[in-house]
């Protein structure tokens, strides 16, 4: 996979722990992925990932995997999202999508997600 690298240990706490979520069916499929996941690029808040085709892939539609995965901060404040993006059962980014006026200089802790279940 060229010049791709591992994800660092909060980025890969940060799929764990919004491929935790039980409200979507193809999480654990997708879980399945996590360790044959890498960075292949993107910018410190749009990791583009790529995965080795010997993982299978998930029966999940192209685009965001449907989960609110909401960062707080120490007030329990919304401060943004994270998005898990899927292309063609595989996945293929992780997306930090801040609400505040500062631009992040990374990804945030996965102790600051909050899962929010969107069944109902």
């Amino acid at each position: 996979m060229g010049d791709d690298r591992d994800l660092d240990a909060n980025e890969l706490a940060l799929l764990k722990r919004v491929l935790a979520a039980k409200s979507v069916d193809a999480v654990r499929e997708l879980s399945w992925q996590v360790p044959y996941t890498t960075v292949r690029g993107g910018i410190p808040t749009l990791l583009d990932l790529a995965v080795d085709r010997a993982a299978p892939a998930a029966h999940v539609e192209d685009g965001p995997l449907p989960v609110r995965a909401m960062i707080v901060g120490p007030h329990e404040e919304p401060c943004g999202e994270v998005l898990v993006w899927i292309s063609d059962g595989y996945l293929d980014g992780l997306e930090y999508a801040w609400f505040t006026d500062d631009v992040p200089a990374g990804m945030p802790s996965a102790d600051w997600v909050r899962l929010i279940d969107t069944s109902c």
